[in-house]
């Protein structure tokens, strides 16, 4: 059953990390003078993408292999409450806050402005998703 949580937490990872790729897209779109920051979170998001997704194959593999998953400890500490993937998604989550869709012109000169500020915070959320990501090797 183990199996099944971690397959679980993988995939829901996956997905933020998706969305948040999405959404950054359109923030680029609208935001031009964070273009180069948002390419930047994109082409780490996708390898991040890559590595679970490769770690998602491992867990199958640990499935069909008819072990439990205790055999395999650096597969259960991916999906522990403090571990790799639970950070992931909490950074994944604030990426997700800090890169709202905004649709207005008056909203799209607002981020323009405060973007630099919010850069950091940006910034934090992707170092802390690219320490997680070198765990999922």
């Amino acid at each position: 059953m183990a199996e099944i949580g971690l397959a679980a937490s993988i995939i829901a990872v996956i997905q933020i990390s998706r969305t948040v790729i999405a959404q950054a897209y359109k923030y680029g779109q609208s935001v031009k003078n964070a273009k180069k920051d948002i390419e930047r979170i994109e082409s780490e998001l996708k390898d991040v993408e890559s590595r679970l997704t490769k770690l998602q194959d491992l867990v199958d593999k640990a499935q069909e292999s008819g072990h439990p998953l205790d055999c395999w400890p650096t597969l259960v500490s991916m999906n522990q409450e403090d571990g790799p993937l639970s950070k992931c998604k909490l950074a994944l989550n604030c990426l997700l806050a800090e890169l709202a869709p905004v649709d207005s012109w008056r909203a799209k000169m607002k981020e323009r402005t405060t973007w630099p500020n919010k850069v950091t915070k940006v910034e934090k959320a992707l170092e802390a998703i690219m320490q997680q990501k070198n765990s999922f090797i």
